[in-house]
């Protein structure tokens, strides 16, 4: 892109040298002397406006040589930039980053780490929109090339989460393994969106009551949690294995969701028992209510209402029916 403004800003230049050079040496109206440079800088062999003076046929020739040579060197860049795909990344760009602001209630995922990749993945699985935000040229490639929605920016700038859509996001994942930046992105997340809803990840455990007080609703340590799955699967190997999202059970897959009641629900006001939920392969294990109380294990005479989340347990193939269904 660079390359191409160079090459604009240069025949601009010498557009406005022959210009000002035919009305200075020739005394040329504005327009005799936009139409002479014009012929002269394209070769088209049309007849001078008025007989040149030495002076203008010296200054001609020259105006000649540096149109020759900017267009050759434009040529040459061009077919530089056509090779290395340059004009295919610059309207790519401008294309991702239309379909990102036609995006709303999507998930931003800050960086593309190790864990963010993790992250891509499981929500492209699960179908649900979201943005990658990654400034590293390299990485950008892969994200092109794995056909993955992102914005090229800075996650600590203002403009980087907007590019993102930070006003229409419903989430924003800082997960990188830097806390600095992470808080810095909540803070910045907490000022632009005040509805959005912040998962951050923390390597120092000193550091999780500095994101809670600057916004962040849920804060995760990827090594206290691993260590925690580890010491389950030793003392509870079953359990663990059973509530693995998802796991291979026997070429079973079990998953846990969340299901949320609406208003046109065919849940809505029936009783979990008289939902039929458990014909499609799933058990409900809990139901938090609007006011954040939770029965866990629900009664099966519990009336389903408006606003309801459902939390429920099963074959993956019957939660992600019942979820469409819903």
């Amino acid at each position: 892109m660079k390359r191409l403004i160079c090459f604009l800003v240069a025949l601009l230049i010498v557009l406005l040298t022959g210009v000002l050079g035919y009305h200075g040496i020739e005394g040329w109206s504005f327009l005799d002397s936009v139409y002479m440079t014009v012929i002269t800088l394209t070769t088209t062999g049309f007849k001078e406006v008025n007989p040149l003076s030495d002076g203008g046929k010296f200054f001609t020739i020259g105006l000649l040589m540096m149109g020759l040579l900017i267009v050759t060197f434009a040529i040459t860049k061009m077919s530089q930039m056509i090779i290395e795909g340059e004009f295919e990344q610059i309207f790519g760009r401008k294309k991702l980053e239309a379909m990102v602001q036609k995006l709303s209630s999507h998930v931003i995922i800050c960086g593309y780490g190790k864990m963010a990749r993790h992250i891509a993945d499981e929500l492209k699985a699960a179908g649900r929109a979201f943005v990658i935000i990654e400034q590293d040229e390299n990485v950008c490639k892969i994200l092109r090339e794995k056909n993955l929605l992102y914005v090229k920016g800075n996650v600590n700038t203002t403009e980087g989460l907007k590019k993102a859509g930070i006003e229409k996001a419903s989430a924003i994942l800082p997960v990188m393994t830097d806390d600095a930046t992470n808080l810095f992105v909540t803070i910045s997340a907490r000022s632009l969106n005040s509805k959005i809803k912040i998962i951050a990840t923390v390597t120092s455990e000193e550091n999780r009551c500095k994101f809670m007080q600057v916004g962040a609703d849920k804060i995760i340590s990827p090594f206290q949690l691993s260590s925690m799955r580890i010491v389950s699967s030793i003392l509870n190997p079953t359990i663990s294995d059973l509530l693995e999202i998802p796991s291979d059970m026997g070429g079973t897959k079990i998953q846990v969701a969340e299901l949320a009641v609406g208003e046109k629900s065919f849940l809505l006001d029936k009783t979990i028992a008289d939902s039929n939920i458990r014909s499609f392969g799933v058990i409900v294990a809990g139901v938090k209510k609007q006011d954040g109380t939770v029965s866990f294990p629900p009664e099966p005479r519990q009336k389903l209402e408006n606003k309801d989340i459902l939390i429920v347990i099963g074959e993956q193939k019957g939660v992600e029916k019942l979820i469409n269904l819903v």
